[in-house]
């Protein structure tokens, strides 16, 4: 597929000779230097020598991954792309599916709690922010997801192998996230992937994450790369944080883009997600001994 199709879905470009030119969407210019070539099917700014293919303008502009950009392209000519794994496409699309119809039931019910929205404003988040980041709520029931209701609508399989419920000893399951504070997390690819959990009475474990799954591995992810990164502002520092509340304070203040590493130690996934958008980060690390 053409660059100029891709491009100018995004960017606003008008014919110069016989290229087109536009405002760069990663930098903030007055004076449009950047250049798609219609025949030799690359793009190229003057500004801030941001140069490349369709493929790495979609990996940088739409925050995918490689393979995720190689789909999407596929998909707009009508190809599909070859899989040496269909089985485990499937299941992580029906997963990623699956979490989020999860994530509306745990928004519906934050909508319906008081006592969970006065939290959040105490804490200073406010609606906009709520909607951003899809917060939302788990009830403080052992059966929620796992009651008859739910496991008719969701097999108990799909929630189990997505870490939304546990099995004890016994064989009984009962659910992982109760009466906390839920963030969606996301994927390089905007897919929700997982849920984070915060208590709101202060009991320990303060905060739990869902289990590695075969969607979710916590060393791979950034909390809030998906919400707070735009292309657009590729020079811009990237502030690191511990957690969840930490990132959506600064984003709300314009303090953007802000991740967080989830409660682990940054890996050299976390590094390497980082220097791809950005030379430039601020630690913003509590000052605890932890």
């Amino acid at each position: 597929m053409a660059a100029i199709n891709i491009v100018d879905l995004r960017v606003e470009l008008k014919k110069a000779g016989k290229d087109h030119k536009g405002l760069c969407p990663f930098h903030n210019e007055k004076t449009p230097s950047f250049i798609v070539s219609e025949t030799k099917g690359f793009y190229h700014c003057f500004g801030c020598g941001a140069h490349g293919t369709p493929i790495s303008f979609l990996m940088e502009h739409d925050n995918l991954d490689f393979v995720t950009a190689i789909k999407y392209l596929a998909e707009k000519v009508g190809m599909e792309v070859p899989s040496n794994d269909n089985t485990n496409a499937k299941k992580e699309n029906e997963q990623a599916a699956l979490l989020e119809e999860i994530t509306k039931i745990y928004e519906s019910q934050l909508n319906q709690s008081s006592e969970v929205k006065q939290y959040l404003t105490r804490r200073g988040i406010n609606e906009k922010s709520i909607k951003k980041f899809r917060i939302g709520y788990s009830p403080d029931s052992w059966n929620f997801l796992s009651s008859p209701k739910l496991l008719k609508r969701f097999s108990e399989k799909k929630l189990f192998d997505a870490g939304l419920i546990v099995k004890n000893e016994k064989g009984n399951i009962y659910d992982r996230f109760r009466g906390r504070v839920i963030f969606p997390i996301k994927s390089s690819s905007n897919k929700i992937i997982a849920f984070g959990g915060r208590n709101i009475d202060e009991q320990l474990p303060k905060y739990i994450n869902s289990p590695e799954t075969i969607t979710f591995n916590k060393s791979h992810c950034l909390y809030g790369l998906s919400e707070t990164y735009e292309a657009r502002n590729k020079n811009a520092a990237m502030f690191l944080c511990e957690g969840y509340l930490d990132v959506i304070s600064l984003a709300q203040i314009g303090i953007m883009p802000s991740v967080a590493t989830l409660g682990t130690a940054l890996t050299e996934s976390h590094v390497k997600q980082i220097i791809q958008r950005t030379p430039k980060v601020v630690f913003c690390f509590d000052g605890d001994e932890a």
